[in-house]
Order: C-alpha cells, then sequence, then structure tokens
C-alpha cells in the first residue's frame, strides 16, 4: 500500500514538473504573431512602365532603420528594329537607408508604418534608334521641324546613344505590413540628377519620350512608385 502511495505521489509529482516546464515553454516562446522577420524580398511593378524589370532586398538593422540594395535590368524592344521604334538594354542600381517609424495602426494582424528613405542609384543604358521611327516621328511633320529644328534632318542609318546617370535624393513612404509578412510600400519624393549623354543631339528627342523617368535631363527629379515584398 505505502508502495502504490508512494509510486502514485511520484507520478503527480512528474506531472506538476512536466506541466511547469510547459508553462515557462509558452512564456518564453512568442507567438507567430510577435516573430519580428528581419528579410524582406521585393519587386517594383511601377517600374515596368520603364520597361525596368526591378527587384530589391532589405535587411532590417534594428526596430527603426533598415538597408536596402535594388537591381534592374532595362530591355526595351529587339535589337532586329523589324519595327520603327527605340531599342536599348541597360542595368540599374539603387542603395537606400530606410528610417522607420513606430506602427501607427495599434494592430497585431498588420502595421502600418511612415519612413524617409535617402537614396542613391546608377543608370546606364545602350540604344539604338530606327531610322523608320525618327524620320516619321521628328522629320516628317511641320510640328516637328518647329519643335526640334536643325535637329529634325532625316537620317538614313539607324542611330546609336549611350546614357548614364548618378541620382541622389530622400524619399518619403508608407509601408503596410498585412498578416507580418506581405508588405505593400508606397513612395513618393526626388532629389537631384546628374546625367552622361553621349551620341547625336538629335537623339536626345526620342529618349525623353521613351521614359516616364526622364533619365536624361540633369537637375532635380521627382520620383514615386510602389514596391511589394514579402519577410523572411
Amino acid at each position: 500500500m505505502k508502495k502504490a502511495k508512494r509510486t502514485f505521489i511520484a507520478i503527480m509529482a512528474l506531472g506538476l514538473t512536466f506541466a511547469s516546464q510547459a508553462q515557462t515553454n509558452q512564456v518564453e516562446e512568442p507567438p507567430k504573431s510577435q516573430v519580428e522577420y528581419k528579410n524582406q524580398f521585393f519587386m517594383l511593378p511601377t517600374n515596368l512602365a520603364d520597361n525596368l524589370i526591378q527587384f530589391g532586398y532589405e535587411r532590417k538593422l534594428s526596430g527603426r532603420n533598415s538597408f536596402m540594395l535594388q537591381a534592374g535590368l532595362y530591355l526595351s524592344g529587339t535589337d532586329a528594329l523589324s519595327e520603327p521604334t527605340v531599342n536599348g538594354q541597360g542595368v540599374k542600381l539603387e542603395a537606400d537607408y530606410n528610417l522607420i517609424f513606430d506602427n501607427v495602426s495599434k494592430r497585431d494582424n498588420y502595421k502600418v508604418n511612415f519612413y524617409i528613405s535617402p537614396y542613391v542609384n546608377y543608370f546606364n543604358a545602350s540604344f539604338k534608334i530606327g531610322k523608320d521611327y525618327y524620320n516619321k516621328k521628328f522629320v516628317e511633320t511641320v510640328d516637328s521641324l518647329r519643335s526640334y529644328g536643325q535637329d529634325s534632318i532625316p537620317i538614313t542609318a539607324d542611330g546609336k546613344a549611350q546614357l548614364s546617370n548618378v541620382g541622389f535624393g530622400s524619399l518619403f513612404g508608407l509601408r503596410w505590413t498585412i498578416s507580418n509578412r506581405l508588405v505593400f510600400d508606397f513612395y513618393a519624393g526626388g532629389g537631384g540628377q546628374l546625367a552622361t549623354y553621349s551620341g547625336e543631339g538629335k537623339y536626345r528627342y526620342p529618349l525623353k519620350e521613351e521614359f516616364i523617368s526622364n533619365f536624361i535631363k540633369n537637375g532635380i527629379m521627382g520620383r514615386a512608385g510602389v514596391r511589394v515584398g514579402i519577410l523572411f
């Protein structure tokens, strides 16, 4: 009888020990909603308007700041120039430092953060301008002759040009994180741009119309766009 009683007491003590340990583990392990993901992979769908396929990686340095690297590939048209057009290929690189403010949503299932982001970027591309495209759009009409003056002389062969620029400035954005993983990032701002153009002056006109973002201009430029990413 005494042996059975001792066995029962031992089992009860063991059970209480496991229960206590389980409670301790629950306290030490944060719920999934509080797990902090420090990495993000994202793309910029709005840059597709400029024929830029651009992706990026963000690393959270602390609760209030992060570092971001972006890389893009510019591709427009084909080398054949079978249609009157401007064809080109190149790259764009960018680095950003994000200063992130507190979550203003006060919710557990999603966050809304404002941020300020200084940036620096670099773009380089080469272009081929089809002679049919240039002669039709910039030479044959009276309006084009008035607009472009002496540069509006017909060309007999496809033209070539090279463009590179460096940009720097600051963005102000709003970041919306859904279910702690999916990120929608809306930003606007701008800064300075230093562009270097290589080619005949007449080919500046087709390149100005090639982009929504005016990569060929020197001076102050505005920017706006959207990033879509996943945290991991």
